[in-house]
């Protein structure tokens, strides 16, 4: 497990991601130019990375797939996002959850 940046105690976002899946590696860069932070978790390589992915993504192992975590029960899953789609949820929720 990866942290990019140093993720709030009232936010985090979650990145499931492989390095095989070019919209994996796409996410993790546009996370990185937009200055969020977030914590990386490669399915292949992180035990129970798989098994972690299915139970956010209605039993499916796809990828990537982003949770954003704030302080209480907020959460949002974003299932294979586009780029634009990604920044943007994290931006609000950030603002949202501050």
């Amino acid at each position: 497990m990866a942290n990019a940046g140093t993720p709030s105690a009232e936010f985090v976002v979650i990145l499931y991601m492989a390095d095989w899946c070019l919209d994996s590696v796409l996410a993790r860069n546009a996370l990185k130019r937009a200055g969020i932070p977030f914590v990386e978790v490669d399915i292949d390589t992180e035990p129970g990375g798989k098994d972690a992915v299915r139970a956010v993504a209605n039993g499916n192992c796809r990828v990537p797939v982003a949770v954003l975590q704030g302080s209480g029960a907020q959460t949002q899953v974003l299932i294979e996002p586009s780029m634009r789609e990604l920044v943007e949820a994290a931006k609000a929720f950030m603002q949202f959850t501050e």
